[in-house]
C-alpha cells in the first residue's frame, strides 16, 4: 500500500513539473513575440488603444520584422488590424490614425520603400507637403457633373501630384525649346493621368476669340471648340510652325504673327497627347470659388451660353463641355494648386479662400508663391447679358471679353504628354531641365 502511494505521489509532481515548465515555456514565448514585434510598446506622442507589430519590405520583396518603427518618411504603410478595427496611416502629421475600434486590436504596419508617382516617368522626387515641390491634390470627393461616363467620372477623382511653390524644380526642354516649358504635375485627364506641361513664357497677346460687327457685337465667342486661339494652338500658324494673321481685338481685326521660330515641331507633336479636355462654364457668382470648386466647375455641366437676346448676345453657336484635341489652355484651378502659401498664410489657407482672396486681403503668401502667372485660361463665363466672357489670371479671377480688348491677355499653351513619354536626363532645374523622349 506504501509503496503505490509513494509511485502515485511520484507521478503527480511530475506532472506538476511538466505544467510548469510548460507555462513557463508558453510566456516566455508570448514575451519573446510581443517583444520582438513591439506589441505593447506604444509610438511616442500616439493616442490609441491597439498594439503594434512593424515589417519592413525591401526593393525585393523581402519582409523582416523591426523592434521599432523605422526612422524616416520615405515610406509607403499599409496599415492591417484584427477584431474588426479600422485604422490608417496619417501622412500629413505621420501617425496611426484608428477609425474604428470596439476591442483591443493588434495593427500590423508594414513599411516599404516609397515610389513617387512620377517616377515611372523617369522624375524622382518624392511628395512634399512644405516649401517649393510636387504637392499630392486629392479629389476623391469631388463632384464631377460632365456628361462622362463612370470610368471618366473616376478617372477623374484620382489623386494628383502637382508642382507648386515660387520656384519649383519643374522645367523641361520641350519642342527644342530647353528649359522653356514646365511641369504641371501628373494630373488627371477622363483617359487617366497624364503629365501636364505648360510653355512658361507667352506666344503672343491675342484675342481668345473675336467675330463679325454683327454676332455679339463683334465680342466674340466664349465657346472653346470653335474659339480662335484653338484654331491658332491646334489647327493654325503656332501649330504648324508658321506665320500668319493673328486676331488681336474685336470685329475680326488681325495683327500679323510669326510662329515659325517656335511653333510646335514635328517631334514636339508626335509626344502630345489627343485628350478630353472638360471645358464647362461658371456663373458670375462662381467666379470667387476656391481651387477645389473651379476643379468641379471646369469638370462640370454648365455652358457658356448665358443670354438669349440683345446686341451682344446673337450668336448660334451651341455649347459644349467637352473637346477632344491637343493643345489648350491653363484651368484656373492649375494656377490655384501651383501656390505653396507661406510662413503666413499657409498653402491650405491659399486653396480654401480662392484668388480673388488673395489680393482683396493682401495675403502676398498666395500669390508670391505661385511660379504660374497671367494667362488666358480655358474656362468661360456664363453671364445673363453676354456671350463673350473669358477667364484671365492675375493672382485673381477676371473675366474680360473674349476679344482681348481691356487688357494684353496672353496664351500660353499647355499640352498633355503621351504615356510613353519619359524622362531620361536632367535636375528639373532652370540651369539642368528635364530632357524627354519616348
Amino acid at each position: 500500500m506504501k509503496q503505490k502511494q509513494i509511485i502515485f505521489t511520484k507521478v503527480n509532481i511530475s506532472i506538476i513539473l511538466l505544467i510548469a515548465l510548460i507555462l513557463t515555456f508558453v510566456n516566455l514565448s508570448v514575451k519573446t513575440y510581443e517583444k520582438k514585434n513591439n506589441m505593447n510598446e506604444p509610438i511616442k506622442n500616439q493616442e490609441y488603444n491597439s498594439m503594434l507589430s512593424f515589417i519592413e519590405v525591401d526593393e525585393n520583396g523581402n519582409q523582416k520584422i523591426l523592434d521599432n518603427m523605422p526612422e524616416g518618411k520615405n515610406w509607403n504603410i499599409e496599415v492591417i488590424c484584427n477584431n474588426n478595427a479600422e485604422a490608417i496611416w496619417n501622412y500629413k502629421n505621420w501617425k496611426l490614425e484608428m477609425k474604428k475600434m470596439t476591442n483591443r486590436a493588434k495593427c500590423k504596419l508594414t513599411f516599404s520603400p516609397y515610389h513617387p508617382p512620377l517616377e515611372k516617368y523617369g522624375i524622382n522626387e518624392r511628395v512634399i507637403t512644405t516649401g517649393n515641390g510636387l504637392y499630392e491634390v486629392i479629389h476623391d470627393n469631388a463632384n464631377i457633373t460632365s456628361s462622362l461616363n463612370t470610368t471618366e467620372k473616376q478617372n477623374l477623382q484620382k489623386t494628383e501630384y502637382r508642382y507648386a511653390g515660387y520656384d519649383p524644380n519643374n522645367y523641361v526642354t520641350f519642342n527644342e525649346e530647353e528649359a522653356g516649358w514646365r511641369i504641371i504635375g501628373l494630373v488627371n485627364t477622363p483617359e487617366g493621368q497624364r503629365i501636364k506641361i505648360i510653355r512658361d513664357e507667352s506666344i503672343g497677346a491675342y484675342s481668345w476669340d473675336s467675330s463679325p460687327s454683327n454676332i455679339n457685337g463683334g465680342r466674340g465667342i466664349n465657346e472653346w471648340s470653335q474659339a480662335d486661339i484653338m484654331t491658332l494652338l491646334n489647327k493654325g500658324a503656332y501649330y504648324n510652325r508658321t506665320s500668319g494673321n493673328c486676331y488681336h481685338d474685336s470685329n475680326n481685326t488681325t495683327v500679323p504673327c510669326d510662329f515659325s521660330g517656335f511653333g510646335l515641331t514635328s517631334n514636339a507633336k508626335s509626344m502630345i497627347d489627343t485628350i478630353t479636355w472638360n471645358t464647362g462654364s461658371i456663373l458670375e457668382s462662381e467666379i470667387t470659388s476656391n481651387a477645389s470648386k473651379f476643379y468641379e466647375l471646369e469638370r462640370g455641366n454648365k455652358t457658356g451660353k448665358g443670354c438669349s437676346s440683345g446686341t451682344y448676345c446673337t450668336d448660334t453657336i451651341t455649347r459644349t463641355t467637352l473637346w477632344k484635341g491637343q493643345v489648350g489652355l491653363i484651368y484656373p484651378s492649375d494656377h490655384s494648386y501651383a501656390t505653396s502659401g507661406g510662413p503666413s498664410t499657409s498653402r491650405k489657407v491659399c486653396l480654401e479662400q480662392g484668388q480673388q482672396s488673395w489680393i482683396a486681403g493682401n495675403q502676398d503668401d498666395c500669390g508670391n508663391n505661385s511660379w504660374i502667372t497671367t494667362h488666358w485660361t480655358l474656362m468661360s463665363v456664363n453671364t445673363s447679358r453676354d456671350n463673350s466672357f473669358g477667364i484671365y489670371l492675375s493672382w485673381g479671377q477676371n473675366q474680360p471679353t473674349v476679344t482681348n480688348t481691356k487688357f494684353p491677355l496672353y496664351i500660353n499653351p499647355v499640352v498633355y504628354l503621351k504615356t510613353n513619354v519619359k524622362v531620361i536626363s536632367g535636375l528639373g532645374t532652370e540651369e539642368n531641365p528635364y530632357n524627354l523622349s519616348t
